[in-house]
């Protein structure tokens, strides 16, 4: 048991420590030492999740949102789109004169 922690599991501290890792690569990935993009942080936070068994891996598909990846998915496409059409340039030239 930890004195920071006394009433957290073995698992509670992993996944605590685990997210703050994650986090600390979110903040500081592109640093010349580490060099992991945010993908990649969120992505090996996640397999140390399950490989340390802090989630199992039904829990961890259960906790993705496909209804949320699908809005995601498509605004990336519509943005796209509308970069390649000019619209932001257009609307940068309409705000800025």
């Amino acid at each position: 048991m930890s004195p920071l922690f006394p009433a957290a599991s073995g698992h509670a501290q992993a996944a605590l420590i685990i997210f703050a890792l994650t986090y600390l690569v979110l903040g500081f990935g592109s640093l010349p030492p580490l060099r992991i993009d945010r993908t990649g942080a969120t992505l090996i936070g996640a397999t140390a999740m399950v490989g340390l068994d802090v989630l199992t891996p039904h829990q961890a598909a259960a906790a993705i949102d496909f209804h949320t990846l699908a809005l995601l998915f498509g605004m990336m496409i519509l943005v796209a789109h509308l970069r390649l059409a000019g619209f932001f340039a257009w609307i940068d030239t309409r705000l800025m004169g």
